[in-house]
């Protein structure tokens, strides 16, 4: 695929502009049509329901970096993660070591708006009695272990 940069919408001739998320999705697209194996690793700024949605779609696995802000189905209403995280009991994070460092999570299938396939999100803290989570994931493969996600 050519090189593409995101440039703003008022620098750009008429009908040229392309948002990030259409970028992106032609790129997951190009990747398929390459036969690239391999799982979608995606940050916090391109895991819109769009987005997710178009890698489900094409049978791919996908593991994203979710903003703590963003809304969930959780405990049947919608809420942010980071209210979820707070709303944890100590006892229910479970360790798990990365290279030296031992971080605590807490893994459940969870919606997301927009989002018509079940994801698994697990939530960070970086010691076992924070309050706040420090970092989320989600993915589309249900069975996947915590620490499968993060080498993703």
């Amino acid at each position: 695929m050519e090189w593409c940069r995101c440039k703003k919408r008022d620098t750009c001739a008429a009908g040229e502009f392309k948002d990030h998320t259409e970028l992106c999705i032609a790129l997951i697209d190009d990747a398929i049509t390459r036969a690239i194996p391999g799982d979608v690793t995606v940050d916090s700024s391109f895991t819109s329901a769009k987005v997710l949605n178009h890698i489900h779609s094409k049978q791919r696995a996908y593991v994203g970096d979710l903003k703590l802000n963003r809304k969930v189905s959780y405990a049947g209403r919608a809420q942010q993660l980071q209210a979820v995280a707070c709303q944890m009991p100590w006892e229910a994070q479970k360790p798990v070591r990365m290279g030296n460092t031992r971080y605590w999570y807490f893994r459940k299938q969870m919606r997301l708006p927009a989002v018509p396939h079940p994801v698994r999100i697990v939530l960070f803290w970086r010691e076992r009695g924070d309050q706040e989570a420090s970092t989320a994931l989600g993915s589309n493969r249900l069975g996947w272990e915590v620490i499968r996600m993060v080498l993703v």
